[in-house]
């Protein structure tokens, strides 16, 4: 069965920056790609969860070469 997220994103995490792609349906019954940049401090993470918030995106994703999750449910590099 193949599932359709209506709203997804996708992270690209670096050393200082992450950049964000946000697809989300638009007005005209297409769909709709956002991209923005943020830092790695604490208040520039949160900036970003309020981005990602603001667009209603329930499903993110992140480059595998770049992040993995440990069986602990934590990120690392």
């Amino acid at each position: 069965m193949e599932v359709v997220v209506e709203r997804c994103a996708f992270l690209d995490v670096h050393r200082d920056t992450v950049v964000a792609c946000a697809r989300t349906p638009d007005r005209a019954g297409g769909r709709r790609e956002e991209v923005a940049s943020f830092g790695t401090t604490t208040s520039q993470l949160l900036k970003l969860a309020d981005w990602l918030s603001e667009r209603k995106v329930s499903l993110v994703g992140c480059a595998r070469r770049s992040f993995r999750l440990s069986r602990s449910g934590r990120c690392g590099t």
